[in-house]
């Protein structure tokens, strides 16, 4: 996958990951703003204010720059270091281009989940930060490295694949107002993870005989493969000798 490695910010940072750097500059720039012009009403510009009202004002904008709005300092430092953690690995993987897409596609999905919901009587949202956005960046992480371990909150060690898990229970709990509720929020993020996963994993929807797409048992196949994989890494994971490798 091509990535942005010959342009001039690449080539302006010495960095593989352009992409995340911009968005933390991006971040940075938009939080001094709040803290220097308190008087300048950040979120009514910029704020994803997710209700039938927002078709009517005519704000595109709101579902891509809600990101760039954040509630304090801690906000902020939280949403640096999931751009970090996991939206360089991503940005390795898939290049700069398809990442950035990803990274809003994430949010947009999951806010027009919470609009087409306030139609049916559930309450508006409003998105800011990484809602939504933390989510899919951890369930691509987990679905791309599913046995990678990683270290939740620098203590707790896990596997990657049940960080996706993880990220949409901590969104659930503590983020479900901004969905406008725990319903809205638990439809939303759920839609959310799906799209994530399918994005990663690359998910055909050709039918047989579309041309091109592989079919039932060439994927079977392939999901036997995997979990032949799987099964020998867990194997060589635990022995203690060479020898037992083959036993």
């Amino acid at each position: 996958m091509r990535s942005m490695r010959g342009s001039p910010f690449a080539s302006w940072t010495g960095s593989d990951i352009p992409a995340v750097w911009a968005l933390i500059i991006i971040k940075f720039v938009f939080f001094a703003v709040q803290s220097l012009f308190p008087g300048v009403d950040v979120f009514s510009l910029l704020a994803w204010m997710i209700s039938p009202a927002w078709l009517t004002h005519v704000e595109p904008w709101q579902c891509v720059t809600y990101s760039f709005v954040h509630g304090g300092f801690l906000d902020l430092l939280f949403d640096l270091l999931v751009l970090i953690f996991f939206g360089s690995v991503l940005e390795r993987a898939w290049g700069s281009l398809r990442f950035v897409g990803f990274y809003f596609m994430c949010g947009i999905v999951s806010g027009l989940v919470v609009l087409g919901l306030t139609f049916l009587g559930l309450p508006p949202g409003m998105f800011i930060s990484q809602t939504a956005t933390f989510v899919g960046l951890g369930v691509a992480y987990g679905a791309m490295n599913p046995y990678a371990q990683v270290y939740l909150f620098f203590v707790l060690p896990i596997q990657a694949r049940w960080l996706g898990l993880a990220s949409a229970v901590l969104e659930l709990l503590l983020k479900n107002g901004a969905y406008g509720g725990p319903l809205s929020a638990l439809i939303s993020i759920s839609v959310c993870c799906l799209f994530a996963w399918t994005f990663t994993r690359g998910i055909s929807w050709r039918p047989r005989g579309g041309g091109g797409g592989p079919s039932l048992r060439e994927r079977f196949e392939r999901w036997r493969q995997r979990q032949r994989m799987r099964a020998w890494q867990r194997k060589v994971s635990k022995i203690d000798k060479p020898e037992d490798l083959f036993k």
